[in-house]
């Protein structure tokens, strides 16, 4: 499901106050090694902070943690990242923090 969905039904709220969507959820397009490739289905939403590197992100709603890997780098993509879950089958990824 779309998270903008989420959003607009004012379930959730959006991590950062002001934003810039980088990467939307679905199908996209995208360059990879200075080609543009069609990638069949980005699983999120990747937005970056007008705030700038660091910025304090904001969870969606009230929640568990239920991962965070100690300070471990995920070595696979998200870098270091926190998933909530928010009850109702909906759970939540921050990747690519600083800490």
């Amino acid at each position: 499901q779309n998270p903008r969905s989420a959003v607009n039904a004012g379930t959730v709220i959006w991590p950062f106050g002001s934003f810039i969507v980088t990467q939307e959820f679905g199908a996209n397009w995208k360059t990879r090694s200075g080609r543009w490739a069609y990638s069949h289905g980005h699983t999120g939403i990747d937005i970056v902070s007008d705030d700038g590197y660091g910025a304090a992100v904001h969870a969606v709603s009230d929640g568990t943690i239920i991962e965070r890997p100690d300070g471990r780098y995920n070595a696979g993509g998200y870098g270091y990242y926190t998933m909530i879950d928010h009850g109702d089958g909906l759970i939540t990824l921050y990747g690519h923090l600083t800490n």
